[in-house]
């Protein structure tokens, strides 16, 4: 698969989260993205459809446990906070930790 069409595909997943996300959690969901389109690609994995799927599967578990954190926080958006914390938890998560 392309970098590029790989990396619109991820981006489609955080902009059409169901809970909003914060200006500064969008940009570091952008930063998880691009390392792990990075990793994909060093591992010669853009071509492997399960790394890809696995790759897609697991920014959704991490905007999931984003979002529960948030919620169980009381808060109305995602955060950096929220973020650290559910990775914090998740990783290492493939290809983001």
């Amino acid at each position: 698969m392309d970098k590029s069409i790989f990396e619109n595909e991820l981006l489609s997943v955080i902009q059409t989260w169901s809970y909003p996300i914060s200006p500064g959690c969008e940009n570091n969901l952008r930063s998880l993205i691009n390392k792990a389109i990075n990793e994909i690609d060093t591992r010669g994995l853009l071509t492997d459809i399960s790394s890809i799927e696995k790759t897609k599967d697991n920014l959704r578990l991490i905007l999931s446990t984003t979002t529960s954190i948030a919620k169980s926080q009381g808060h109305s958006e995602l955060h950096d906070f929220t973020l650290r914390s559910a990775l914090n938890k998740l990783c290492p998560i493939f290809p983001f930790c």
